[in-house]
């Protein structure tokens, strides 16, 4: 209902699954006018990361550090190149969508199917280097037994496995489980992208809320209510890497996605 007492019917789902909080949330905006008034860049670190960074720590016990960006696709690409980095390895098992990067398009080069149930069928990787050509493989969610033959097949290749714990469905612990023992028996990283599960359908990690916690994170959407803000978390001997690999915008802190998260996570 709105101002001019006539009902709308939301369209995109709230911002596409970011305003958690619904439409102009007059705490979360005030908090970003607030530091709009202050100045929302600063060559060095400020207190509202630093800030930011604790209160996501307090919903993910067992991770050390955060880095930020300002979408989930860009997120998605920067955990990528920090699992690649800390293994010395190239290729990405994966399930679900994680974006628009070449990392994750390049799945489509070796088999114009390979993104069907994950992103848009028969997607076309206009774009996308063919050098990349057979880096990231696609996975059934919940087939345990396809998953260890990927891992079989590309023995000592395979940098992480990426995926959402939740999407069209809940998820199942003995599914989620049985991941996380391939990758220690593997030796992969384990990376969940919960930028569409995260922070809706639980306070924190929804793969928390089964006692799992994987290498490395990665949130946007809700934390926001819909202003940009993305946030990987991880364990400190993965997301070390990220200080010999050159990951880096001007953006990534910029304030008024982080005076947001401040107040959505509050």
């Amino acid at each position: 209902l709105c101002d001019d007492q006539k009902w709308y019917k939301d369209m995109s789902i709230s911002g596409i699954g970011a305003c958690l909080f619904g439409y102009a949330n007059d705490e979360i905006d005030t908090a970003v006018i607030e530091v709009i008034r202050n100045g929302v860049a600063t060559s060095l670190n400020s207190k509202l990361e630093n800030e930011v960074a604790e209160l996501i720590l307090n919903f993910v016990p067992g991770h050390e550090y955060v880095r930020y960006a300002k979408s989930g696709g860009e997120a998605m690409a920067i955990a990528v190149r920090i699992a690649r980095a800390n293994t010395n390895k190239s290729k990405i098992l994966f399930c679900g969508y994680h974006g628009w990067s070449d990392w994750y398009l390049s799945a489509n080069l070796e088999k114009k199917t390979n993104l069907n149930n994950h992103l848009i069928n028969n997607l076309e990787p206009l774009g996308v280097p063919k050098e990349l050509k057979g880096t990231a493989i696609p996975f059934i969610y919940g087939d345990i037994l396809d998953l260890e033959k990927k891992l079989l097949q590309n023995k000592g290749q395979i940098a992480c496995i990426v995926m959402e714990p939740a999407r069209a469905q809940l998820a199942k612990k003995e599914d989620l489980d049985q991941v996380v023992e391939c990758c220690k028996r593997h030796e992969v990283l384990l990376v969940f992208d919960e930028i569409s599960c995260g922070f809706r359908q639980s306070k924190g990690p929804y793969a928390g809320t089964f006692g799992i916690l994987p290498d490395m994170y990665v949130f946007a959407k809700s934390i926001g209510n819909g202003y940009p803000i993305a946030a990987i978390t991880g364990k400190k001997r993965v997301m070390k890497t990220f200080e010999n690999s050159f990951i880096s915008s001007t953006s990534w802190t910029e304030s008024t996605g982080l005076a947001a998260a401040k107040r959505v996570l509050e």
